[in-house]
């Protein structure tokens, strides 16, 4: 039998699956020490001892560890399964030059390691920190902040629309925000109610001096 620390006794490979998936961070440093690929190779398993070596020089010994345990026979690890919230955000009445925020929650609802990436369709959403896309990891939850970057809105009669796109090996998702940006009117003077391009055109016209 495989026995971890805690005390966790392993005696097939379903158990010693989920060992590691309790024991996370103490099987990855069994994986790069090399101690899996002894313990397989001892007792015959030349099979997993080669594919505990190729794991441990993964790049990323997270995802080492992943797949190392996605090739082990009969395991009783669930698949990665993502699930996200919310999908829809309406964040709202806002102003032009005016920011705010919002974030994402992502959720593994399986057993193996989630990985991918999240996108922003349009300039006016932006992953905070990381710009137009981020990459993510995670075994259980992590929530992604969303910049709403008051610069790029643009004030119109209709509710302005944009997308968060999910990429991941576990399925892809998309978040819709959606906001007003109502037109903020001339308050006085000889452009006073003008609401959209044509209509300061039409008063500079008329009141030529007083526009300029």
């Amino acid at each position: 039998p495989f026995v971890f620390p805690s005390g966790q006794s392993c005696k097939d490979f379903d158990e010693f699956a989920l060992g590691c998936q309790n024991n996370w961070d103490f099987a990855v440093e069994l994986l790069q020490q090399g101690f899996l690929k002894q313990f397989f190779s001892t007792m015959g398993r030349l099979d997993l001892g080669h594919f505990a070596q190729d794991a441990a020089n993964f790049p990323d010994r997270d995802r080492g560890l992943d797949q190392f345990l996605a090739r082990l026979p009969g395991t009783s690890v669930p698949p990665a399964k993502l699930e996200v919230e919310p999908k829809l955000v309406d964040l709202g009445t806002l102003q032009v030059g005016h920011s705010s925020h919002l974030a994402v929650r992502l959720e593994n609802q399986g057993g193996s390691l989630i990985f991918g990436s999240i996108s922003a369709s349009c300039p006016w959403l932006s992953i905070a920190d990381a710009g137009d896309s981020k990459v993510f990891q995670f075994r259980d939850n992590t929530t992604i902040p969303i910049e709403v970057k008051g610069q790029y809105l643009r004030a119109g009669n209709k509710p302005i629309e944009g997308t968060l796109y999910i990429e991941s090996n576990a399925g892809s998702f998309e978040v819709k925000v959606v906001a007003n940006v109502p037109v903020q009117v001339f308050p006085q003077g000889c452009l006073a109610g003008a609401r959209s391009p044509r209509e300061v055109a039409e008063k500079a016209k008329k009141f030529p001096k007083e526009a300029g």
